[in-house]
């Protein structure tokens, strides 16, 4: 019986990983097809970027839950786990953009006035450096490594979520994920215009509580909602590819339900065993691959075939997302030798 549970507990989390695996590979792609054109790119960008950071949120709930589903309310737990959250979040939203800043200074300086690149100007280091600037780059504002936005918006998400557990209990949790999704909904259209942070953890804490919720489920072996949750984003991603102007594509529905669908096609990926170990590598790299892959090494590679070699063909901003998914991957090892990831990790 025990051997049974631990091979579930396995089989569930080499699933996560493969969520995480196609969650990074989705955004390194996103930035990869950042400021093009093209009518590919501009199809599939929408989708990237929900569905990415959606299956991050979706599986860092999930695991949250599934580990620790006897554990909810016991407050002793919530304050050590919260405190242990948010320095694996922080530390490396401060350590990797100090560690950063050194060689991208020096990217940036021969980029600009040696090679000519569009590359974004020495600026960020002298006119940002100011004292108000550092303050608000603390506070999440990240005028270094712009896409760390998302660990300050997971801090927030988790102290509120554990805040909501400490005081009260699951149920209360989720009736503050319908409010809030309900809040959302309502005042899309002035959140998304005057207040990004806000919208961002709104959408993305509805998310990280469904994944708690779907976790639970699956530690009861109950598939049954899940399976109406796939059928319900199967058909609001089909609406939305068939009308652009539909409301579905506005509120961004489909990127919500979408992780439960990636969950149960994963159990069926795990049938081609070279594809499923493929991306379970990638995603137990994901986080490494998330940090290091902006703002050098995925820009570099893209300067560098677009911009010197002037190879620019449809299929590039791809193949340029491999090769930056396999770099960060080296890159990580070598700071880790090197005894730089203590910076970050």
């Amino acid at each position: 019986m025990i051997t049974s549970r631990k091979n579930r507990k396995k089989d569930v989390f080499y699933r996560l990983n493969i969520l995480d695996g196609f969650a990074i590979v989705f955004i390194v792609i996103f930035h990869a097809l950042g400021g093009l054109k093209t009518s590919d790119a501009i199809f599939i960008s929408k989708y990237l970027v929900v569905f990415g950071l959606s299956l991050f949120t979706f599986s860092a709930g999930f695991k949250f839950g599934f580990n620790h589903s006897d554990e909810l309310e016991e407050k002793d737990f919530l304050k050590k786990y919260f405190i242990k959250r948010f320095v694996r979040l922080y530390k490396p939203y401060i350590g990797y953009s100090l560690l950063i800043s050194v060689p991208l200074f020096f990217v940036t300086y021969i980029s600009v006035y040696y090679l000519n690149l569009d590359y974004k100007g020495l600026n960020i280091f002298w006119e940002d450096l100011t004292y108000y600037k550092l303050f608000y780059f603390i506070l999440g504002e990240n005028f270094i490594c712009g896409h760390l936005w998302y660990l300050i918006t997971l801090i927030v998400i988790t102290t509120l979520c554990f805040f909501i557990l400490y005081y009260s209990n699951i149920h209360t949790l989720y009736l503050f994920a319908v409010i809030l999704l309900t809040f959302q909904i309502i005042s899309w259209d002035y959140l998304s215009q005057h207040s990004e942070f806000l919208f961002k953890t709104t959408k993305y804490m509805v998310i990280y509580i469904f994944g708690i919720f779907c976790s639970l489920d699956e530690r009861r072996e109950s598939s049954k909602k899940m399976l109406i949750y796939s059928i319900a984003v199967t058909t609001l991603l089909l609406l939305s590819i068939s009308d652009s102007s539909i409301w579905i594509n506005k509120y961004n529905f489909y990127g919500i339900i979408f992780p439960p669908l990636g969950y149960m096609l994963s159990n069926y990926l795990m049938n081609f065993e070279y594809i499923s170990a493929l991306f379970n590598k990638i995603g137990e790299y994901s986080f490494q691959i998330y940090l290091f892959h902006w703002p050098l090494v995925l820009p570099i590679i893209q300067r560098s075939t677009m911009n010197i070699l002037k190879i620019d063909f449809v299929l590039v901003p791809y193949f340029v997302s491999f090769l930056t998914i396999i770099l960060c991957i080296y890159v990580y090892k070598v700071t880790k030798k090197l005894k730089l990831n203590l910076f970050f990790e």
